[in-house]
């Protein structure tokens, strides 16, 4: 976990995932907000939630600013970070 003062540049990724869900017999979208940059960790956060059941995952990227993430998220937007104390 990551423990940082944030700041307004502070930068949020967010990663968009689509794939098919053998278990949900269709195709789904899920993300996650996080500090980290390592989209490792964040396909392996993934893959927990989903118990490994996962096929023909792609995986995007956007970036924000935590001043424009709190703006679109509202002012608890850091309980929205899976990677932050």
């Amino acid at each position: 976990m990551n423990k940082i003062i944030m700041n307004p540049e502070t930068i949020i990724h967010e990663w968009q995932f689509e794939f098919y869900s053998p278990k949900e017999e269709e195709w789904l979208d899920f993300g996650y907000w996080t500090l980290s940059d390592d989209q490792s960790a964040a396909i392996e956060m993934l893959l927990i939630d989903e118990d490994n059941d996962v096929e023909h995952l792609s995986c995007n990227l956007k970036t924000w600013t935590y001043e424009q993430f709190q703006k679109n998220q509202g002012d608890d937007c850091i309980t929205l970070l899976r990677d932050y104390e």
